[in-house]
């Protein structure tokens, strides 16, 4: 039997038009302290969801990618936009830096030149601020799935971003055009775990955002390495609970309170218990423990790896057989988006044009995930590739 060069039609699923699940960089929660000692917890927790959310788009929106419509979050993740898109911030970034140029008259500038609500001021830091991490707590990189883990010492997570006005509905709309730094990018495909986006924003609001992006790390994390239980670090739970007292009676009582919400979610339900144990020295039991009740028989294992991977390998496809698109034909760029992709489509199922362009991604793809093979060349299984494109197409849009 013939290799099916797009690997198992059962095991990869066709790319649907949202799915909350999403792969996030495992930056987020082993930094998460790190951003709130640079920012308020509001601000923090937004910065998250919006890295978050982009990356949601990277995975499940392929011509919508890269531009931000502030109505749309809001809708998507359940937020007020009342409070987030258009509610003034109370001491923007961009507005202290215009400030500090001498010449520019800040008043004569109108809303459409300044990032001055709570979304524009986030989406402002994170394309400006260089996000600094100490020689212990540097910035975890990967770039391939069999290249090992880097370290960097800072971060911009977007290269840029553009307030554009653009046509709506009824009236005019504002939304925001950025490109992401292409370290996170990576990330997303190489150094990753899983959760819910929506769960991530419902857990902003009640202060458990960076204990989830926690717990979901570690469910990964245990799931992967086979570990049964872990202890947790009294204080820094605390810290990201955002719990502020000294009395530890007080505090392991909102601990107790929030870990019953966090796994009553979806994704952490009957995955975790939680025991307490009186550590050497200690009078009372603060000592936390936590405890994996999932399956972790090898088959399980080695099967979710399958999964994920070929789901990953064809997400790699995917993106780069339209940016290939994109850059064989410039011009196309300018389209509306139903046009765009109707064209698109019509290349995806022409096996006969621009056969070296989709050879050299489908080659790219080979060297970065198939260990086997990463260094011969693809051969005839690119001419498998090549024959089934237009029948699967649909994987790609």
């Amino acid at each position: 039997m013939k290799e099916n060069a797009l690997q198992s039609n059962q095991m990869i699923p066709v790319m649907l038009p949202y799915n909350p699940t999403v792969r996030l960089d495992k930056n987020l929660p082993f930094h998460y302290l790190t951003f709130k000692e640079q920012y308020s917890s509001d601000d923090t927790g937004l910065f998250v969801l919006l890295l978050s959310y982009f990356a949601k788009e990277k995975q499940n929106n392929l011509f919508g990618f890269g531009t931000l419509d502030p109505i749309k979050f809001c809708e998507e993740l359940d937020l007020d936009p009342s409070n987030f898109a258009w509610r003034k911030h109370d001491n923007p970034k961009h507005i202290r830096d215009l400030k500090n140029n001498p010449d520019i008259d800040v008043d004569s500038l109108n809303s459409n030149q300044i990032f001055e609500t709570i979304l524009e001021n986030a989406l402002y830091c994170l394309s400006t601020d260089v996000f600094t991490f100490s020689n212990n707590q540097s910035y975890k990189r990967k770039k391939e799935i069999y290249k090992s883990v880097t370290s960097i010492t800072s971060i911009q997570f977007l290269k840029k971003i553009e307030k554009v006005t653009i046509k709506g509905r009824t009236r005019p709309k504002v939304v925001y055009n950025y490109e992401l730094n292409s370290d996170y990018i990576d990330n997303i495909s190489f150094l990753f775990f899983h959760a819910n986006i929506k769960t991530l924003s419902n857990s902003m609001g009640k202060s458990l955002q960076g204990m989830y992006l926690y717990l979901c790390d570690l469910k990964n994390q245990m799931f992967f390495q086979k570990t049964r239980a872990v202890e947790l670090d009294f204080t820094e739970v605390k810290n990201r609970l955002n719990i502020n007292s000294d009395r530890s009676d007080y505090v392991k009582q909102k601990i107790i309170k929030a870990f019953a919400t966090l796994l009553s979610y979806n994704d952490l339900k009957d995955i975790f218990t939680i025991e307490w144990f009186k550590k050497p020295n200690q009078k009372y039991f603060y000592g936390i423990k936590l405890i994996y009740n999932g399956d972790l028989s090898d088959n399980i294992i080695e099967e979710s790896k399958t999964i994920i991977w070929e789901g990953v390998r064809l997400d790699y496809l995917r993106n780069a057989l339209y940016e290939a698109y994109l850059r064989r034909y410039p011009s196309i760029r300018t389209m509306p988006k139903p046009e765009l992709k109707e064209n698109y489509i019509l290349w995806l199922k022409n096996s006969n044009l621009d056969e070296d362009t989709k050879k050299t991604v489908y080659i790219d793809c080979c060297v970065i995930f198939d260990k086997a093979n990463r260094h011969e060349k693809p051969g005839e299984r690119y001419q498998i590739f090549l024959n089934e494109l237009p029948q699967y197409y649909s994987k790609f849009i």
